[in-house]
């Protein structure tokens, strides 16, 4: 089984070392440098999503931002219960990892994006999108529930900067 199971169904939340740092608050063009598909992390045996990126420009500063020419990545653990079923948050995980394969793959219709597809983008060095620009809106909010912080990261394709797409 894939570790993308399910994607085909899920809904697009699209409007996500030496890896770099974790984006912060801002927004950003970056160039995609490899998605990055894991079985397992590390702390909790748990697969998800790396995607690795250079910014480009910083478009909007925050105290927080990253700066321009860091590397910077986003994370989504696509956490399952023992039975492979998703749990909550991976589920809105697979959503998010929808929404931003339609981005990078040039702002596709979210039927487009498949479990196969992913997989194959994700395969080897993962940089089967190495090269395309994004926009990446980072909003940093509170959970209501556990009053912890967590990170929205929103990917936006940008045709005029993918002249090619």
């Amino acid at each position: 089984m894939s570790i993308f199971s399910g994607l085909n169904n899920a809904k697009s939340a699209g409007m996500g070392s030496t890896r770099g740092e974790f984006f912060h608050d801002g927004s950003y063009r970056v160039s995609l440098l490899a998605t990055i598909a894991k079985e397992a992390f590390r702390k909790d045996g748990q697969p998800g999503l790396i995607i690795e990126s250079k910014i480009e420009e910083v478009l909007r500063q925050t105290p927080e931002s990253n700066g321009q020419g860091a590397k910077a990545v986003a994370m989504y653990k696509l956490t399952r219960m023992p039975d492979g079923v998703l749990t909550q948050t991976g589920q809105i995980n697979l959503d998010r990892v929808k929404g931003f394969f339609a981005q990078a793959l040039g702002g596709v219709d979210d039927m487009q994006v498949t479990e196969e597809i992913v997989d194959q983008l994700t395969a080897g060095a993962g940089d089967a999108l190495k090269g395309v620009q994004l926009q990446v809106d980072v909003k940093t909010k509170v959970s209501s529930k556990t009053g912890n912080p967590f990170t929205h990261v929103y990917w936006r394709f940008v045709p005029e900067w993918n002249p090619e797409a």
